[in-house]
């Protein structure tokens, strides 16, 4: 048997991955439990054959998706309010910035929601707090058709408690050291059997997002607000994407704020990525006033083609506005925006209607 475990980060994707690897170990044949960030990395850590894989990742590539759905291989889901998702990772990661994080999770929202789509699955929302309800692994073995003693359920729900999952954490140290993953500088990441790290035990709190800090905060939940609990994309559905978060540069502050200049044109946004889906995009804002005579033009692209250009025009107050529908077949390819031929030259970049993408789902 093969089973993807594929959830947003912080969404308790490690805990579902561990009670899977727990079922298939119950039936005494050789299981392989892979874990990479992506799909692409799992399939590359297979070593040899064995009765059972478990894969857990964050997201999943284009064609990996589309070979198990068509496969029928079964897919446990985890989903999380991204905010919090995006908060949950600048928590246990203290380098990242909001932009960065916004891009992981946008990502992985794509991943989750068109593997939602395509394939055979259930869903598990980490606001139910399901890894505390022993009924959570009754409904996992019963979607995989795995029959256990509630004497096996017992043990394998009291081992990934909690409480036995925080005292696990506390005593990485004492396990042999080929289990363990250390950064550069020696410093102990976790176990590299379980994939719990020494950041992962959280309190489930909801709302984290609203600590982050301003302006990122409203960034964020103006990103993420459309799909904060939704199960699955309906039509309506709404994902943003702030020129802040999502322009092709790594900002730190949010000033000085300056998109990023390519060649003879400047990149609006980047690492827009879109679940599968028929998508009516609207992209809106405005740049510092360009001279009359620049003859500017809006690109859209996705994976290097473009997908939309039209000539740019700005009203009297500034703002330019476009609308477009794309039929997304690939959800690992994100789409880029440019205005060509336009030199920022002395003008302040800062401006009260930065660009921003939207895209409102169709079906």
């Amino acid at each position: 048997m093969i089973v993807n475990c594929v959830g947003l980060p912080g969404s308790a994707s490690t805990w579902v991955y561990n009670v899977v690897r727990a079922f298939l170990a119950a039936s005494g044949q050789p299981v392989a439990a892979l874990y990479a960030s992506n799909f692409t990395e799992v399939e590359r850590s297979i070593k040899g054959p064995r009765s059972h894989y478990v894969t857990k990742c964050h997201t999943i590539d284009d064609q990996s998706l589309y070979l198990n759905s068509s496969a029928g291989v079964p897919f446990v889901l985890s989903s999380r309010d991204p905010r919090d998702s995006v908060a949950s990772i600048m928590t246990r990661f203290d380098e990242r910035t909001e932009a960065s994080c916004s891009k992981d999770i946008m990502r992985s929202v794509a991943s989750l929601f068109s593997a939602r789509q395509v394939t055979r699955n259930i869903l598990l929302s980490y606001e139910d707090l399901f890894s505390d309800k022993i009924d959570t692994l009754y409904d996992i073995a019963a979607f995989l058709d795995i029959r256990m003693t509630s004497e096996s359920m017992q043990q394998i729900f009291e081992k990934f408690s909690k409480e036995s999952v925080r005292s696990f954490i506390g005593s990485l140290e004492d396990l042999p050291s080929s289990r363990l993953k250390r950064d550069d500088t020696g410093k102990l990441i976790g176990d590299t059997e379980t994939q719990f790290w020494s950041t992962h035990m959280g309190d489930a709190q909801p709302g984290k997002w609203r600590a982050l800090r301003e302006p990122f905060q409203t960034q964020v939940a103006r990103s993420f607000e459309g799909i904060a609990n939704v199960r699955s994309l309906l039509p309506g559905s709404m994902l943003r994407y702030p020129e802040m978060l999502f322009t092709p540069i790594r900002i730190l502050e949010a000033e000085p704020y300056e998109p990023l200049k390519d060649g003879p044109g400047i990149a609006l946004l980047n690492y827009c990525y879109l679940p599968l889906g028929k998508w009516q995009i609207k992209l809106h804002g405005s740049l510092p006033q360009p001279p009359k005579d620049q003859n500017l033009e809006i690109i859209a692209t996705q994976s290097g083609n473009i997908i939309f250009s039209e000539p740019f025009n700005q009203n009297e107050e500034g703002y330019a506005s476009v609308d477009i529908t794309i039929n997304q077949v690939a959800h690992e390819d994100p789409i880029a925006v440019f205005v060509s031929n336009y030199d920022i030259g002395v003008l302040d970049p800062c401006r009260e209607k930065p660009f921003e993408m939207e895209a409102r789902f169709l079906g």
